[in-house]
């Protein structure tokens, strides 16, 4: 008796064992995993590209592919080589500078709260100037390696073009490995998640584009330090609906309120008009005819994939949600409609 209840409870002991060690694995190798995802994204990116270009101009498919990522890779590859050193220097000046960034900060909040016993305790106990110093000095650092991390996804693009190539005969081998009565509905689904990763990502990068060459030109012409910072900030964390805006415009405010305090309000009314463009003018041009992500959902998503992945997770996430949503709504909501009917 005892030996038939372990035999039985050893099937389920398998099982969380196996999980538990597949989870593991996948935890170690999450960068390897990721960048071989973004390699199969930029293939699903460009297969259509690939397929008109191979028709048009009677190449074969091969040939498309390497002209296709060739050019891209000359283009972004000199717009990094060019915005770069800029970029370099702006974050090299301003980590000198954040000793006495640092210590103007910590002055003017102590100002502040001088007349209010409970904020200054608080403030004497927590030290907010030093969790900002210690912020903006890791950002500033990120910023730097994870800008020029950009130009060494060589395996990623590598993957991309092989995937491109070759997409219809992955593609079919792929829902080949389905059951025969399930095949039609993993094309079906498999077809529309890459659609949809195509216009969000397409969408993603044109809004990420257009919001921080807005915000550093209007930073430039009024005057602002460190304005191609905060063009790339405003770009990449943008991508966090309204916290990540509300991130850049206070470290923006504040750096510049401890150099050039009249400026200060020339970096609002620019954050605020990038806004207003950006919520009038661009999303409804880009994103026309694409259902709304749920934003909190979505932004607990890109804070998760920041944290295990860096800025390449940041930047993959909401194309990555948008996927995932996907699956949600064609296959575990009729599923549950199934059973409770």
């Amino acid at each position: 008796m005892r030996s038939a209840t372990f035999k039985s409870s050893l099937g389920p002991m398998s099982a969380l064992l196996f999980v538990f060690s597949f989870i593991v694995l996948i935890f170690i190798s999450r960068f390897v995993l990721l960048h071989a995802l973004v390699g199969i994204g930029i293939g699903i990116l460009s297969a259509p590209t690939i397929e008109r270009m191979s028709e048009r101009y009677n190449i074969p498919r091969s040939l498309s592919g390497f002209f296709l990522f060739a050019i891209l890779f000359a283009f972004f590859g000199g717009l990094i080589t060019l915005l770069g050193a800029v970029l370099s220097e702006q974050c090299m000046v301003l980590l000198e500078r954040y000793p006495d960034i640092a210590q103007q900060v910590s002055a003017q909040i102590n100002t502040l709260t001088q007349d209010y016993p409970v904020l200054r305790d608080y403030t004497t106990k927590f030290n907010p100037s030093r969790y900002f110093s210690f912020t903006m000095t890791s950002a500033l650092a990120y910023i730097q390696s994870g800008f020029f991390a950009v130009t060494s996804v060589a395996l990623d693009i590598l993957i991309g073009v092989y995937t491109g190539i070759h997409a219809k005969t992955y593609f079919e081998s792929l829902v080949r490995s389905f059951p025969q009565k399930n095949r039609s509905l993993a094309s079906s689904v498999l077809q529309e998640s890459a659609q949809v990763m195509r216009r969000w990502f397409k969408g993603q990068l044109l809004d990420m584009l257009a919001i921080g060459v807005i915000t550093g030109l209007g930073l430039w012409i009024v005057g602002v330090p460190y304005w191609a910072i905060y063009g790339l900030l405003t770009a990449v964390l943008g991508i966090i609906p309204y916290v990540g805006m509300m991130i850049v415009v206070a470290a923006a405010s504040i750096i510049t309120m401890t150099s050039n305090p009249e400026l200060v309000p020339g970096v609002i009314a620019v954050f605020i008009v990038t806004q207003i463009l950006e919520g009038y003018v661009i999303l409804p041009m880009i994103m026309k005819g694409q259902s709304d992500l749920p934003e909190v959902p979505l932004i607990i998503f890109i804070l998760l994939m920041g944290a295990w992945f860096g800025l390449m997770g940041l930047f993959v996430a909401p194309a990555a949600f948008a996927v995932l949503r996907v699956l949600y709504m064609r296959l575990y909501i009729p599923r549950v409609d199934s059973h409770l009917s």
